[in-house]
């Protein structure tokens, strides 16, 4: 066995190593049990309030997501109950699963020796970890996208007969539109390069199965479109939550713009885990030279995550898709693949080899700082330890106040929530309302007082500072990024 074999095996082992690591991490983050965001509760609401077969129509508090997306979370709540672990166990799994398709797919596109990179990075950058188990659509968007790369890269074209062929790329398409909206993009780079392939290997007879599968797939996205997306596409909110994440193309020059330039090297910070300048340029530079590799030694077969990644940025120019890294979670493993394939050609020249393995270790080291997720968990918003917090201060729960925007998370843990004890105390909980009147609210407050906030922005907390907080007493406070408890005892 030469040093190369031996190199090759090392490289695999690893890889392997660094697979079971992120299936365990991600595990661990689902046993956490973190609380449920406003956006997954809000989706929540929908699929308790509704049976099945309202699910299929146009989600409401300002949500959208699949319909059969939204079925799978509402059969494990039905079977487990609407507990965050149960609510969570579909997007867990589906995250799982996406780390040995990844794994596969990567080995079909580069080899060995450069698989485990690409790996540790969708393996343990946090962006990956933290939205593995939302009860949100981002994880089984990202199963879909690879799922679907897959079949039409492993899956030999002509070897099922045209009838086959139609029925099954007919059912597949037509099916994952429903479950991951962004499945068209996907798709659409499959149905170009499954074409591409039948035209150069002069099977004609396939292009027509394959043009019939492609026009089911439109007239199925074309239903979902307009049972659904049209009407979320139209709303105002939704529009104005997305606009900052739009490219501005109004003529050529646009593209390079700050904001444009800004927007993409965020996503891409995030799709890599790092902003940091180093791993930011070396992987960029392993993603350039990825594309180079694809379009000069097999252009059609990497038409399949080429042109899902045009797709997406074209349909983000248009502003009907959004540059917000969470949505676009579903392209950066694509991304990641065309790293992986950068680095495996950089890795053909022998003077790159030592100093671009050490230099790829020296950016993997630096996920090695997820591990504190072994022991410690994703925070974003924390209703129930806050209110925890409120009540190891000695807070009576009537003289707890939570901003109008966490009225959501409280109607979810006194209404949804299996814990019926925790949600009758959370009964006498009081929710400030935009309009409230600061100095009948300060009347009624006595004894000792909490005061919840979740992304609460400068200008309405500096309102209630010079409303509420100077009349009374500051005894304890608990500050987080995303949220912050205020304790106050009246002056004596």
């Amino acid at each position: 066995m030469n040093d190369r074999t031996r190199y090759k095996i090392g490289c695999q082992w690893f890889a392997l190593i660094i697979l079971c690591g992120g299936v365990a991490i991600r595990f661990v983050e689902w046993f956490h049990c973190r609380d449920l965001m406003m956006d997954e509760v809000n989706v929540v609401r929908n699929i308790f309030e509704r049976p099945y077969g309202g699910l299929f129509r146009p989600l409401v508090y300002e949500q959208f997501a699949p319909p059969l997306f939204l079925s799978m979370i509402k059969l494990s709540s039905s079977l487990w109950g609407f507990g965050e672990m149960s609510l969570r166990i579909f997007p867990i799994l589906c995250s799982v699963l996406s780390l040995f398709v990844f794994y596969r797919l990567v080995l079909l596109f580069a080899s060995k020796r450069s698989l485990w990179y690409p790996l540790a990075i969708f393996s343990f950058a946090e962006i990956y970890i933290q939205y593995a188990n939302d009860v949100k659509q981002y994880s089984s968007d990202i199963l879909v996208s690879l799922l679907l790369v897959f079949l039409a890269v492993k899956r030999d074209l002509f070897a099922s007969s045209r009838f086959r062929f139609f029925i099954q790329w007919s059912l597949i398409g037509m099916i994952t539109v429903w479950l991951s909206m962004p499945a068209i993009f996907i798709l659409t780079g499959v149905g170009f390069s499954l074409f591409i392939q039948a035209y150069n290997a002069r099977q004609i007879r396939y292009l027509l199965p394959l043009i019939g599968a492609g026009i089911l797939w439109m007239l199925s996205f074309s239903g979902y479109y307009w049972l659904l997306l049209r009407h979320q596409i139209a709303s105002e909110y939704l529009q104005a939550f997305h606009a900052p994440y739009f490219l501005n193309l109004s003529n050529g020059k646009d593209l390079i713009d700050s904001h444009n330039i800004e927007l993409m090297t965020a996503f891409f910070s995030s799709a890599i885990g790092s902003g940091r300048h180093f791993p930011f340029f070396l992987n960029l530079i392993f993603l350039i030279v990825g594309f180079y590799s694809i379009f000069r030694n097999n252009v059609t077969k990497g038409l399949v995550l080429l042109i899902p990644i045009f797709c997406f940025v074209a349909a983000v120019a248009l502003h009907r898709f959004t540059l917000l890294p969470r949505v676009g979670l579903f392209v950066m493993p694509l991304l990641l693949i065309v790293i992986g394939v950068g680095l495996d050609t950089l890795l053909t020249m022998r003077v790159w080899l030592q100093c671009l393995t050490i230099a790829a270790c020296v950016i993997s080291a630096g996920y090695a700082q997820q591990l504190r997720l072994f022991t410690s968990r994703i925070e974003i918003d924390e209703l129930t330890k806050e209110i925890a917090f409120a009540r190891k201060n000695k807070v009576a729960y009537h003289q707890i106040f939570l901003p109008e925007l966490y009225e959501p998370s409280l109607i979810y843990y006194k209404r949804i929530h299996p814990n019926k004890t925790r949600a009758k105390s959370y009964d006498s909980i009081q929710i400030l309302k935009w309009k409230t009147n600061y100095s009948a609210l300060r009347s009624g407050i006595v004894n000792r007082s909490a005061f919840l906030y979740f992304w609460m922005d400068d200008g309405t907390m500096q309102r209630h500072r010079d409303s509420i907080f100077s009349f009374f007493q500051p005894i304890d406070s608990f500050v987080q990024p995303s949220y912050k408890v205020f304790v106050f005892d009246q002056y004596k």
